[in-house]
């Protein structure tokens, strides 16, 4: 009797712990998106064309923080559960580098002729290609659409090799702007839109308030942004964050982009490789490759660029934004919320938990994740509609009918 007293105990004891873990879930972690726009009529061709975010994401249960969010997503990473067949190109730069992009055609499963159909551009993140499982289920969601997407992969990435001894930067927007005006070259009738992850939705950022309404794109979305260099290092060198995310990053860069080109990097005598193979931390990558192989003055230059402040005007096409306040890449405090309130051509839906590039949801994550849900339904809305925004005190309609 005794040990069924305490079995009876345990058993109360435990479903106590259940219900208060899931009233804190459902009070703190089940909320919908909150928008922040100036454009009246860009917030409502939005919320209108998408309605996941007007519903109430519900991230998974057992790892619904930022931190465990973004770790899970990185294990999927390591799975390989969906597969895509990509088409590969090189395209050449003017310093003799090669850049890898990865065309998933959709020519057996598209309602649109080849030389009509939409392109979506995919970059990934800092260390990403287009074989990461966040981009992969980003593709296929794209080509369910009818769709045709390529993956925009950093020089060295993509298991591609460097020709010379330049690697990539966020702040640099000759790779992309050569790769973009490829594909516009390459198929000048279709509307093109492009999508950025972290360190590639900087990339993105970067090249659209560089070009301005002279990007050849139509519309982006920009996923996981890392708005503030400097807050963003102070948050991934926090003890956990640096020993679960920022360490696994920089051995990540390591491995796939230095350790690979040794022979080339070692011929940039600006470069001391023995200190970049001993790079612990994202900084220390940053310090010790990027800062002199692009003639930064130290690393503070470097970050400086990377921000976003005072830029966010210059983007002239719709750009929608998606962040969670608990991302561990890019903390709330680094989200530059009244900056954005000023822009006509820029909508924010921030959520308060996703984590980094992450947004997964159901007890197993293994199927779609709300920023599929949403980043599938802005290229619909961008592709099928006209758009209109207001730039300028100008009425500008974008027009994909053809």
């Amino acid at each position: 009797m005794h040990i069924l007293d305490n079995f009876g105990l345990f058993g109360g004891f435990v479903g106590l712990i259940f219900l208060l873990y899931m009233t804190y879930y459902l009070l703190t972690a089940v909320n919908r998106p909150v928008f922040i726009c100036k454009n009246e009529k860009l917030r409502t061709f939005m919320t209108t064309n998408m309605p996941t975010l007007s519903e109430r994401f519900w991230p998974t249960v057992w790892c619904f923080s930022g931190r465990l969010q973004t770790i899970a997503q990185g294990i999927l990473n390591t799975m390989n559960i969906v597969s895509v067949d990509y088409r590969r190109e090189m395209v050449h730069t003017p310093d003799g580098g090669e850049i890898a992009i990865d065309w998933a055609d959709n020519d057996d499963g598209s309602p649109y002729e080849t030389s009509e159909r939409p392109i979506v551009i995919i970059i990934p993140g800092l260390a990403g290609s287009s074989e990461e499982d966040y981009i992969k289920r980003m593709v296929i969601a794209a080509l369910e659409l009818g769709y045709r997407v390529v993956v925009f992969n950093n020089r060295g990435l993509g298991q591609t090799k460097l020709k010379t001894p330049r690697t990539f930067a966020m702040t640099k927007s000759e790779d992309t702007r050569l790769v973009i005006s490829h594909i516009r070259a390459s198929y000048p009738r279709v509307p093109l839109i492009a999508e950025g992850f972290s360190a590639g939705a900087i990339t993105l950022f970067h090249y659209l308030s560089h070009y301005g309404e002279d990007s050849h794109l139509q519309a982006a979305m920009l996923n996981s942004v890392l708005f503030e260099a400097f807050e963003t290092t102070r948050s991934i060198e926090s003890f956990f964050n640096l020993h679960l995310l920022n360490r696994l990053l920089t051995k990540a860069l390591v491995q796939l982009v230095v350790l690979p080109n040794l022979d080339i990097l070692s011929q940039n005598t600006d470069l001391d490789i023995p200190s970049i193979l001993q790079a612990r931390t994202a900084r220390e990558y940053h310090t010790r490759l990027t800062t002199p192989m692009f003639g930064y003055e130290d690393w503070k230059e470097f970050y400086k660029e990377c921000c976003t402040a005072g830029k966010m005007h210059m983007v002239k096409i719709p750009m929608l934004i998606l962040n969670a306040a608990d991302d561990p890449f890019a903390p709330k405090q680094s989200i530059p919320i009244e900056e954005i309130k000023q822009q006509e051509n820029v909508m924010l839906a921030l959520m308060s938990h996703g984590g980094h590039n992450a947004f997964l949801t159901g007890f197993l994550p293994t199927g779609r994740s709300f920023d599929v849900e949403v980043f599938s339904q802005f290229v619909s809305a961008i592709f099928r509609n006209n758009l209109p925004i207001i730039n300028n005190n100008k009425e500008i309609k974008i027009n994909n009918n053809r």
